[in-house]
């Protein structure tokens, strides 16, 4: 598997010195700048997974540094460090330029490297979803409308992939079936009220999550998610359907909201092992 590549912006040299050192023996390639000069040489040559930077003032500088990578690697992921204190305005800026996460100094090379972790998983999910567009993987009726949601077929073999991690390195899983109105209850208004419901839900979940068809239901899967994590995020959801003002306002559309059901999977589960999460999807 080739390394991946990172790159790390700051004014001391010293520090950059010792995180490339910790950072190359965990099986990274890393580079190093003292400043975004430097740095926007290097990235207008090569893209990095993970970009991590000093927030050098102003903040408009550093947020054109970053427009420029999200054009050029949409899926990488830049990481901004700092041991000042932004204000409001400050903070519109970087969130808006396209920055990721805003890391507080000072921090040790462990909690740099769970970030960069992070920061892999974010750019690992980026190109799956390329992928899918590419590869006609998502759900037509969703995709007409621009809205990501995976097929059922490619979304089961998502879930497998998802579950054999889950089981290799210890952590949980979580699946959120959401159950739609049966096919006698559709009508005319269903296009409108599945779109408008896929909609709520991309904008409740992190970008790490993954909506899919599961049948002909939905299904959402979250990564590294307790049953705790589920069960707010399924009550969260269901609260916001049912304040929608469109679904509250439209007859035809509130009776579809009150055949929604909602069902959550843990892995690992009740039985503690992979096969009880599988079989909560063969049954469905």
């Amino acid at each position: 598997m080739p390394k991946e590549s990172l790159l790390l912006i700051d004014p001391f040299s010293n520090l950059l010195y010792a995180f490339k050192m910790v950072l190359e023996v965990e099986g990274y390639q890393v580079e190093t700048s003292v400043d975004l000069k430097e740095a926007g040489e290097k990235l207008s040559q090569k893209n990095f997974a993970v970009i991590v930077s000093e927030c050098y003032p102003p903040y408009e500088e550093i947020g054109l540094l970053v427009k420029q990578v999200k054009e050029k690697s949409p899926g990488s992921y830049f990481i901004v460090s700092t041991s000042l204190n932004p204000d409001e305005a400050a903070y519109e800026t970087l969130f808006a330029s396209g920055v990721d996460e805003l890391f507080i100094k000072p921090y040790s090379p462990k909690q740099l490297s769970a970030h960069i972790k992070k920061g892999l998983r974010h750019k690992e999910l980026v190109q799956e979803k390329l992928e899918a567009e590419q590869g006609s993987l998502l759900d037509p009726l969703a995709q007409k409308e621009g809205q990501f949601v995976f097929n059922s077929g490619y979304f089961k073999k998502y879930i497998s992939q998802e579950l054999k991690k889950a089981q290799r390195h210890s952590d949980p899983l979580s699946l959120i079936l959401l159950n739609l109105p049966p096919k006698g209850e559709k009508g005319e208004n269903y296009e409108r009220f599945y779109l408008e419901l896929t909609k709520i839900l991309r904008k409740n979940l992190r970008d790490e999550d993954v909506l899919g068809r599961e049948n002909g239901n939905l299904g959402i899967l979250l990564y590294k998610t307790d049953p705790q994590g589920s069960q707010a995020l399924e009550q969260r959801i269901s609260k916001v359907i049912q304040g929608h003002p469109l679904f509250a306002s439209d007859r035809k559309l509130t009776s579809l909201v009150e055949h929604l059901s909602f069902r959550h999977i843990t892995f690992p589960g009740s039985s503690g092992n992979p096969e009880f999460f599988q079989s909560i999807l063969k049954e469905n």
